[in-house]
């Protein structure tokens, strides 16, 4: 005799037990998805970030007339066609600086100060970041910077670099001439973390 219209339970029990495991399946896939894509977010940013920074930090040392260690263990990198006088206008800092108010996320910036006080200094000044000082004072005052909102007092080429794995931090390296300038730094990719390098060699030879 044939039965009548419907399911049985174990047919039922056996369509909700097969949705389940689609509905699983797409779920699981849609997740492999949306971290695929973040990784690839994340990769574009980097290399983003690294080419911005490497045709910038190259250019400015490239084309500078002098270039000195700080004692902060800071470039400041100083262009003047002319020669004469270190004029604010003419001089810029590379920093880089990692955010002691946060130690457990261990953030690294890496940015370049440049501002005009209509001062000028001495190379002691610019070495031992007195003229730093005084140009992060009127990039504050200029573009409205809220330090307490760890705003930075300049503009940022590198940010965020140690968000997600910690590492170590940025380092400068120079020649005794201070001509030939390597920097160092890590970013995190999927895999863990990757080295990069900038590396540019100062064209303009003072006498």
């Amino acid at each position: 005799q044939r039965r009548q219209g419907g399911f049985t339970l174990i047919e039922l029990t056996m369509g909700m037990l097969i949705s389940g495991i689609i509905l699983l399946a797409v779920a699981t896939l849609s997740f492999a998805v949306r971290q695929g894509q973040e990784t690839t977010d994340l990769m574009i940013a980097n290399q983003t970030m690294i080419q911005t920074a490497t045709v910038r930090i190259s250019d400015l040392i490239r084309n500078s007339t002098e270039v000195w260690k700080t004692n902060n263990d800071n470039f400041a990198i100083w262009t003047d066609p002319n020669n004469q006088g270190y004029e604010a206008s003419e001089l810029i800092y590379l920093i880089k600086e990692e955010n002691l108010k946060n130690p457990d996320k261990e953030e690294i910036t890496l940015g370049i100060l440049q501002i005009d006080t209509g001062e000028i200094y001495t190379e002691e000044e610019i070495v031992n970041e007195y003229a730093r000082g005084r140009m992060e004072s009127a990039y504050v005052t200029t573009y409205g910077v809220d330090l307490d909102k760890d705003e930075k007092p300049y503009s940022i080429l590198l940010q965020g670099i140690i968000p997600v794995s910690p590492v170590a931090d940025i380092t400068f390296q120079s020649s005794i001439d201070n001509r030939f300038i390597v920097i160092t730094f890590k970013l995190p990719e999927e895999t863990g973390v990757r080295d990069y390098q900038i590396c540019a060699t100062r064209r303009i030879v003072r006498d």
